[in-house]
């Protein structure tokens, strides 16, 4: 890609840190809007989870789970 190879050209040579910083932004935004995405795994992923653990996601690569929402519930502690 001839734009790519021109940002990172400038960028390579641009003594200003902030100019260079854009330019190489610039040149990532391109460079993953048209990369092809590749997945490297085709196997099954298996998560054993308590049922008190609450709030579990998979992201868009659904190979890891998101875990910022993860909470545990409450137990009723008699009855386990």
């Amino acid at each position: 890609n001839k734009v790519v190879d021109n940002l990172l050209e400038k960028a390579r040579t641009e003594p200003d840190p902030s100019k260079r910083l854009d330019l190489y932004r610039q040149a990532e935004e391109i460079i993953v809007k048209e990369a092809p995405w590749v997945p490297l795994t085709h196997g099954v992923t298996h998560l054993l989870v308590k049922p008190y653990v609450k709030g579990i996601h998979y992201g868009a690569s659904r190979l890891y789970p998101w875990l910022a929402d993860v909470y545990l519930e409450e137990q009723d502690r008699a009855g386990g």
